[in-house]
């Protein structure tokens, strides 16, 4: 087969690739759903006027929607490379092209939108049935979920990515190994990021406290008391976050497709 996209075969497939997992991708979105109206329910039962926050429920939506985009390839695809079990998927007759987009779409689109609506969903039953616990619903206007959850999605965007990958390029102990690789690249991250961080400042002391106290801001005796009044305020340290922020939202994703390309192409057996 080769490598020419076609979307009528690109339909086919991802039809027949939903049609076999869409039942793993259900049982999972109703077990959260459920783990979350049981947490409901002991809330309750604890309290009899118990509040659960909006603020706590946006966060257990959220939380549970990434993870299972983190864990998603390894649950779907987790045969994809395998030496004996992965020959039937392979040899499909269609482009890797297309086999590689079906991968993203169900494991890093629709599984994850399938548990934030079925979570949402549940969310907002709870609230018509038994309002008081939690007030408002999670979209209502003006409370400001959206710019959170969006927010909160370009933060952690780059580890499904990462695990998409790893599941791609590792055979054995892929969790295991993709988690560990996961830890180190955001250990090695951090690292660069506070060393030029405080290269930078330490290089631009005099500058950063003259903006300190231009802002008004005399009583704070370093960088480390008020770090975004300072870093909107210096250009330099501003475009040094900027590009890392960058990086890791942007870059690692789209980094992480290539390679993961790279190496369904490669895949041999």
């Amino acid at each position: 087969m080769n490598n020419t996209f076609s979307i009528r075969r690109f339909g086919k497939l991802i039809a027949k690739e939903l049609t076999e997992r869409i039942r793993i991708i259900l049982i999972i979105s109703i077990s959260i759903s459920l783990a979350y109206i049981a947490y409901v329910l002991w809330e309750t039962l604890m309290d009899g006027n118990p509040i659960i926050s909006m603020g706590a429920r946006t966060s257990f939506i959220i939380f549970a929607s990434l993870l299972t985009s983190v864990f998603a390839p390894f649950i779907l695809y987790k045969d994809i490379n395998h030496k004996r079990k992965g020959v039937d998927y392979i040899t499909l007759p269609v482009s890797v092209n297309e086999k590689f987009l079906s991968m993203v779409l169900i494991s890093l689109v629709v599984t994850p939108l399938a548990i934030f609506s079925t979570l949402l969903l549940a969310d907002t039953l709870a609230v018509l049935i038994h309002r008081p616990p939690f007030g408002i619903f999670i979209f209502s206007k003006g409370s400001g979920s959206l710019s959170y959850i969006l927010n909160q999605v370009s933060n952690y965007s780059a580890l499904p990515f990462l695990t998409f990958a790893g599941n791609l390029h590792f055979r054995e102990n892929k969790v295991v190994k993709t988690l560990l690789f996961c830890a180190a690249f955001w250990a090695i991250y951090i690292f660069v990021v506070s060393l030029v961080s405080a290269l930078l400042v330490y290089e631009y002391n005099d500058q950063i406290q003259k903006i300190i106290e231009s802002e008004g801001m005399q009583n704070n005796s370093s960088l480390m008391e008020n770090p975004l009044a300072t870093i909107e305020n210096f250009p330099v340290l501003k475009l040094f976050v900027n590009i890392m922020t960058a990086i890791f939202t942007i870059g690692v994703p789209i980094g992480a497709l290539i390679f993961s390309h790279f190496k369904m192409r490669k895949l041999q057996y």
